[in-house]
């Protein structure tokens, strides 16, 4: 009776992560999600920056083609922005991919850089042995 308890519970489990997963991917293949990525990387490169920050340079910098695709994306408030850019982070969305950086007082600091083979890869942060070989 346990045994069953425990794999119909599991069962409900794995329903929920692929409903999450279907979730997730739906969001990020959203082609103005790309079109935002695309955009942010012509405008400021692999350099980072927060929310606040890309949406001051899109007033001051006249980037109307930028500041449009932000809109299309999320609207104009750089807390919406940050929580689209944790939903896809990680993830390659139209050939880019944006990562955390660091945080800052003034929040969150992003990178949008561009993936090759539509695969992104972690920063290798640390030594590896000479005799470890990483494969992707």
């Amino acid at each position: 009776m346990g045994e069953e308890r425990i794999l119909a519970a599991l069962g409900e489990l794995r329903a929920e992560v692929a409903a999450l997963r279907r979730a997730v991917e739906g969001r990020s293949d959203r082609p103005e999600i790309g079109a935002l990525l695309s955009k942010i990387h012509d405008a400021v490169g692999e350099r980072g920056f927060t929310g606040a920050e890309l949406i001051d340079f899109c007033e001051v910098a006249s980037a109307t083609a930028l500041l449009t695709a932000i809109v299309a994306a999320c609207g104009t408030n750089p807390r919406r922005l940050g929580r689209l850019f944790r939903r896809i982070e990680g993830q390659a969305v139209g050939g880019f991919v944006v990562r955390r950086v660091d945080d800052s007082r003034a929040g969150l600091v992003w990178r949008v850089a561009r993936v090759s083979g539509g695969k992104a890869y972690a920063v290798q942060m640390f030594t590896l042995p000479s005799s470890l070989k990483i494969t992707p």
